[in-house]
């Protein structure tokens, strides 16, 4: 990895969970782990890394969401401390600076249900 404090976009493959700097709409932010969905050829040719939030608070009123069970057998891969739900449609492009660490991954079945689901929502 690029450091223990300066993590590089080479590091970040697609669908790792990393804690991220998560900057909101009014401009304030915090960190929060994100999946990250683009691949590494893509985040090299951007300059940055296509995250989608994931949250440890179920919305309900929030559509597209995946649910991430910790009663799963393949849960302890992801680096999540409890149930967390992904938000396909809360996307950010989170440049190397805002990178602070790889928490996990997802499974190969759901990656392969996100990819599928990304297709049809916004063409990944």
């Amino acid at each position: 990895m690029g450091g223990a404090s300066s993590p590089f976009l080479s590091d970040v493959c697609q669908w790792e969970i990393w804690q991220v700097y998560w900057v909101h709409e009014d401009g304030t932010g915090k960190e929060r782990p994100a999946l990250a969905f683009s691949t590494s050829a893509q985040n090299q040719a951007s300059g940055y890394v296509r995250f989608l939030k994931i949250t440890s608070e179920d919305h309900p009123d929030v559509p597209c969401r995946l649910q991430i069970s910790a009663s799963d057998s393949q849960f302890p891969h992801t680096g999540l401390d409890k149930t967390s739900w992904i938000h396909f449609l809360d996307e950010q492009k989170v440049p190397a600076a805002n990178l602070r660490f790889r928490r996990g991954h997802i499974n190969a079945l759901t990656a392969a249900y996100l990819t599928r689901r990304l297709q049809k929502l916004i063409g990944m």
